[in-house]
């Protein structure tokens, strides 16, 4: 393995050479308590293949191979692995922030067209959706989504048609994961995402993405003083912006799993 070991880890080869014991020798890649693999050598020159799975911890981590002799393990290598950090790629997307082992992933594209927040301005989701501080968009579109289903306020049981920004998000299934777990971001999400969009951007655009190629972009945030409007971002100078939420904006999807 190369000195440090990327934050999605990979499957490495282990030579042993020399005289081995008739049962032969187990090998093994550990870090601190928790074993990723194990195998056993035979004879001299014999490899085997070891997995080191994602470093998902937040942080650095030692990965040591070591191989057993006598009743005892003896370290043959350790190697750094790095964690998760912004710009790496990560299931149909880039990962534009991380707090521990909290972070949060861009899709790698857009909406095709600008989208309205929902077609009746008078549909009101609630508290719940209207925190300006929480990483919730997660928990906004299953609101957004019961409202449809269960027809509350007039709604059609139509979630395209009452709530066009969720919908598409909902429906993105990028990196063979299911459906709802892309989403709209909540107005916080959408800031930290404009504010990590020049390191992002590129790499997007390097792999084959879609630019932020418009100026407002929804957040799944209800307004919480005006029932007809919804927080979106300037994408130009990062600053947030009242919208109505039958006004069409672009539609980024972020997820955070």
């Amino acid at each position: 393995a190369p000195a440090t070991i990327p934050y999605g880890g990979g499957t490495y080869t282990v030579t042993l050479t020399g005289i081995l014991p008739p049962e032969g020798c187990e090998v093994r890649a550990v870090s601190g308590n928790t074993v990723f693999g194990t195998g056993r050598i035979t004879a001299s020159g014999q490899s085997v293949s070891l997995a080191v799975p994602s470093n998902m911890t937040g942080s650095s981590r030692t990965v040591a191979i070591e191989y057993k002799w006598n009743d005892k393990w003896v370290n043959a290598a350790s190697k750094t692995q790095a964690p998760l950090a912004v710009g790496d790629l990560y299931g149909g997307g880039v990962v534009y922030w991380v707090s521990g082992s909290d972070f949060r992933v861009v899709a790698m594209d857009q909406a095709p067209s600008m989208l309205k927040w929902t077609n009746n301005r008078m549909y009101v989701l609630g508290p719940d959706a209207q925190d300006e501080t929480a990483r919730n968009g997660a928990d906004v579109w299953k609101i957004a989504k019961q409202y449809s289903d269960s027809r509350t306020g007039g709604a059609t049981d139509n979630f395209a048609t009452d709530f066009p920004a969720f919908d598409y998000c909902y429906n993105k299934t990028d990196g063979g994961v299911a459906k709802g777990t892309w989403y709209l971001p909540s107005i916080a999400e959408l800031s930290e995402l404009r504010n990590a969009r020049a390191r992002v951007e590129s790499v997007i655009i390097d792999n084959g993405g879609m630019a932020f190629s418009g100026i407002y972009y929804w957040s799944a945030t209800e307004h919480s003083s005006r029932i007809d409007g919804a927080w979106d971002v300037n994408f130009s100078n990062g600053t947030r912006n009242y919208g109505h939420k039958t006004d069409s904006n672009y539609v980024r999807c972020v997820r955070e799993k």
